[in-house]
């Protein structure tokens, strides 16, 4: 499915919060450039913000990513 690269960012940082997935920079760039030019947060609020993720995720320790359960499988007597 196509979706837009807000749309993308969105699903990445949303799975990325809960443990999923890693959560990539260049989700919360795309996140804070969409925000700006919506008129969400001016742009040196956008540049503090990059600011402390760049500095968060330089400080972060890596965390494994969580794997969804395997599902099992019914067996047929």
């Amino acid at each position: 499915m196509l979706r837009s690269p807000v749309a993308d960012a969105l699903i990445k940082a949303m799975r990325g919060a809960a443990g999923l997935a890693d959560f990539a920079p260049e989700d919360a760039e795309e996140l804070v450039r969409y925000a700006v030019r919506r008129g969400l947060i001016g742009p040196d609020e956008g540049d503090r913000v990059l600011a402390e993720v760049q500095e968060g995720l330089r400080k972060k320790k890596p965390v494994a990513v969580k794997k969804a359960p395997a599902k099992k499988k019914k067996s047929h007597r």
